[in-house]
């Protein structure tokens, strides 16, 4: 009788020589496991953990592969001599005795992928660390180098493992030395490497640091600096200071009128009208809440290098030793100097920037020079020179160019004539056809040009254009003795530029200066133009186009709650027109009805001199303040006939409170008697 053989699936696969695939895990043969790796948490090491002994040390693995699942990662842990240490299921080695072994992790869907760590157990164990600071602020970029001090056991390992709590604020390296990256916080740990867990912690904020990048000085009334980055500031944040010395302390704090900006990294400082910068000075901004290094910049403010030109005339005596200095006017500082073209017998030296020119001449008439000199700062000036010579039996003489604007009118001008040599007594006459255009009006039949004494030469030139005139010089006592020097005059149409001064709330202002500074240094038809406004608060100034610094002010001399001072930079005026207007921070104050305060009588008030605070504000029935709160008073004196018919002065109090806001105020006025006395002499008071 035959035996029936069951033959199970696991017989046949060992018959057959294949492995068997548990049906759960049907998917492994599709996994591919490249690589396994393992290293040390602590110290990052993938070659060895050092563990003290009975202490602790966790490994990390990391799987390569694919599909990179979970459940394809898994790993088991084994000790080479587990007398030496021990390994948990999770990667926790743990120190037995002193000695060597190796931890062997393997892939549990592919044994054949492994990784090992040597293993290395000391007997001695960290017992405590310590850092030399326990919180540190720094800014992005900056480092910081912390030190640990670590006590141990005989025999232990005291290396130190470092880790930040965010990296992304600030890393760490393994000396300790912490590399600031983004503003936050986080917490550096100086940790024992051994597995004893004893550890120390030091905080460290990162700010991220707000410096000031650039500083520049404008013009005398504005600075401008600038930020690294975005960051809102008020004026009360700012501090502009001034000083000359270079060595010398900044003791002099400039007062900010406003200060904008459009970014809040690009700042723009107006200063007071009384906090000026001039060239030369060394100016100072800090911002000491400043989140970072450079909180403070300075400058020395200089005005751009400038090319000047000018013209001289000096005198000298043939045959007689003479001596004459020459400086550089415009120069800053000490110049190099020099001459060319002297007369014969001439000579020049330079020192300290300062040209001395000597000699005795030799021949009688005139010889152009020109002196050249460059300052410290590069600005050079160009001096042309007429060397006038004259002698017992010869005159000389020369002049200076005219230079000015003109709108379309009639000018006089009066022009010197230098003129050497002969008698030194001369008369003065239009040379043959020497005055073509007739701009010399006092002249008699003969071309002698009448009254002519200190003040020059009277010229009247109506339109602009390029004239001259020639003049013909003659000795008094010897009238064969004769020279002609010509007068040369360019004259340029000007712009008209008008408008009115007003104060704060748009209200006339009479009285008060202007000057137009050409920012041309060198411009001999305009260097500054002064005007001043008439009653109804209206100027004109005729000028040559061009860029100007504008000064407007009033009240210069008086309190200062009634001064005030405006300026206008870099003003391009190019055409004639009217309507330019300048505004002073002041208010219309207007003196009201006067009263009495015994008898309530109304009398005049209105032409006194005014005082706040014993200082002067003003007179008359208009004044202008500043906004504020005033006391007003003034005195008078008054020359009157009392009850009994005697002659006394009596000395009146005019007093009135003045709140000045954002508009033209209207004041009433009291007063009072303060005394009475006799006085024969009452006539010299007001009746």
């Amino acid at each position: 009788m035959k035996k029936t053989v069951k033959v199970t699936a696991a017989v046949l696969a060992v018959a057959l020589g294949i492995a068997l695939i548990p049906a759960g895990n049907a998917d492994a043969a599709k996994v591919n496991v490249k690589k396994v790796a393992v290293t040390n948490t602590l110290t990052g090491s993938s070659k060895i953990v050092t563990v003290a002994k009975g202490k602790k040390v966790k490994l990390e693995t990391t799987v390569t592969v694919k599909p990179d699942k979970a459940a394809n990662k898994e790993v088991t842990y084994s000790s080479k001599n587990t007398g030496i240490a021990t390994v948990t299921k999770k990667g926790v080695v743990k120190g037995i005795k002193a000695g060597k072994t190796k931890i062997v992790v393997t892939s549990k869907i592919n044994v054949k992928k492994t990784a090992s760590i040597n293993v290395k157990v000391v007997e001695g164990a960290v017992t405590k660390v310590t850092l030399d600071k326990t919180s540190g602020s720094l800014n992005t970029g900056e480092t910081l180098a912390l030190k640990a001090t670590v006590k141990a056991g005989k025999k232990a390992d005291k290396t130190i493992a470092w880790s930040s709590s965010k990296e992304s604020v600030a890393t760490v390296d393994d000396k300790g030395v912490v590399t600031a990256v983004a503003a936050g916080s986080t917490v550096i740990t100086a940790l024992a490497a051994d597995g004893s867990g004893k550890k120390a912690i030091c905080k460290i904020t990162v700010n991220d640091p707000v410096n000031i990048s650039d500083l520049k000085v404008l013009n005398a009334q504005s600075v401008t600096f600038s930020l690294n980055r975005a960051y809102a500031l008020t004026p009360d944040a700012v501090s502009v200071m001034k000083k000359i010395n270079t060595d010398g302390e900044y003791r002099n704090k400039l007062v900010i009128e406003s200060m904008s900006t459009t970014d809040s990294i690009n700042y723009t400082i107006v200063l007071d009208a009384n906090s000026l910068v001039y060239e030369g000075n060394y100016v100072q901004v800090s911002i000491p809440t400043l989140p970072g290094t450079v909180k403070t910049k300075e400058l020395l403010y200089r005005e751009p290098v400038c090319k000047y030109t000018s013209e001289v005339c000096a005198t000298w005596t043939v045959n007689e030793y003479d001596s004459k200095k020459f400086t550089d006017e415009w120069g800053k500082g000490y110049s190099t100097i020099s001459i060319s073209g002297l007369p014969a017998g001439l000579v020049s030296e330079s020192n300290n920037g300062e040209l001395t020119v000597k000699g005795v001449p030799t021949t009688a008439g005139v010889t152009d020079a020109t002196i050249t000199a460059v300052d410290e700062l590069g600005n050079t000036e160009t001096t042309l020179v007429h060397f006038v010579i004259g002698s017992d039996t010869v005159i000389a003489g020369a002049t200076t160019t005219i230079y000015d604007v003109n709108a379309g009118t009639a000018e006089s001008y009066w022009k010197k004539v230098t003129v050497t040599g002969g008698s030194g007594n001369y008369k003065y006459s239009v040379a043959p056809n020497g005055d073509p255009f007739g701009l010399i009006s006092n002249k008699d039949a003969n071309g002698v040009i009448e009254n002519v004494d200190s003040t020059g030469i009277p010229i009247i030139v109506k339109l602009p254009g390029n004239y001259s005139v020639t003049i013909q010089v003659s000795d008094v006592k010897d009238p064969s003795r004769t020279c002609n020097i010509v007068i040369p005059l360019n004259i340029v149409q000007g712009i008209s530029v008008g408008g009115s001064v007003v104060d704060a709330a748009g209200n006339k202002i009479s009285g008060a200066s202007i000057r137009f500074v050409n920012k041309d240094k060198d411009n001999k038809y305009t260097s500054y133009i002064d005007a001043t406004s008439n009653l109804d608060g209206v100027y004109s100034a005729t000028l040559v186009a061009g860029n100007y610094d504008i000064k407007v002010s009033r009240g210069v001399g008086y309190a200062t709650c009634a001064a005030a001072t405006k300026y206008l930079y870099n003003q391009s005026l190019s055409v004639s027109g009217t309507g330019y207007d300048l505004k002073l921070p002041l208010y219309k104050v207007i003196i009201g009805e006067a009263k009495d305060a015994t008898t309530g009588e109304v009398i005049d008030g209105k032409n006194l001199s005014w005082k706040a605070n014993y200082e002067y504000v003003g007179e008359g029935e208009v004044l202008y303040l500043k906004p504020g709160t005033y006391s007003l008073e003034s005195i008078k004196k008054v020359a009157a006939t009392n009850i009994n018919g005697e002659h006394v002065v009596r000395t009146y109090k005019y007093t009135a409170t003045a709140t000045v806001v954002n508009a033209a105020v209207i004041l009433p006025v009291t007063r009072t008697l303060v005394s009475e006395v006799k006085d024969n002499n009452y006539h010299d008071y007001d009746d």
